[in-house]
């Protein structure tokens, strides 16, 4: 990555006081999923964004995380949400500040995928989601897909890399009689 790309890594004990340090670098930050937290404590102008579940899930749960995300999307200069379905959980949040703004898509780089299975009745499964296992659950999916790919020869998986626990994925996915049966499609988000 260039050097002005700043990352952190998830695993490292401390990485929130990397985040928070990196913050208070910059004259506006735009921040998503849980970063609108460290934004808020960073006490520069930043604009909050919902990308999925930390809207509809996170900022709900009754813990200290998710009435810090409730409190860091009422205190941004702005709020932006990007999908519909978001519009009843900003309204039941009263986030006054909020904004729909769709997400914008690259179709440049969008193409058409040649099929593997040569099968002419094959159920064709496409799997978007992020993998986030602890908040969607769909490991159970992959699960049962790996289960039904030694049950039956006419499925397959278009599966979408992303996620924390993409790799993880992968590796279930790993096998020579699940492997020939899928499709890996990068992220277009990023």
């Amino acid at each position: 990555l260039p050097e002005w790309v700043i990352t952190y890594d998830l695993k490292k004990k401390g990485w929130q006081y990397t985040v928070l340090r990196t913050m208070r670098k910059y004259d506006l930050i735009h921040a998503n999923m849980e970063l609108p937290i460290f934004a808020m404590m960073s006490g520069k102008p930043y604009i909050a964004q919902s990308i999925g579940d930390d809207l509809r899930e996170l900022a709900f749960k009754k813990s200290v995380k998710g009435f810090l995300l409730q409190r860091a999307y009422k205190k941004s200069d702005a709020f932006v949400f990007s999908w519909p379905p978001h519009k009843p959980f900003v309204k039941k949040l009263g986030l006054k500040n909020s904004e729909y703004i769709p997400w914008a898509w690259d179709t440049s780089k969008f193409s058409k995928t040649k099929k593997k299975n040569t099968h002419d009745k094959v159920l064709q499964i496409f799997h978007p989601l992020a993998q986030n296992w602890e908040m969607k659950g769909n490991d159970k999916f992959l699960k049962a897909f790996v289960k039904l790919c030694k049950e039956k020869e006419n499925i397959f998986l278009y599966f979408v890399d992303w996620g924390k626990d993409s790799s993880k994925a992968r590796s279930m996915l790993a096998s020579p009689e699940v492997k020939e049966r899928i499709e890996i499609i990068p992220c277009l988000l990023y």
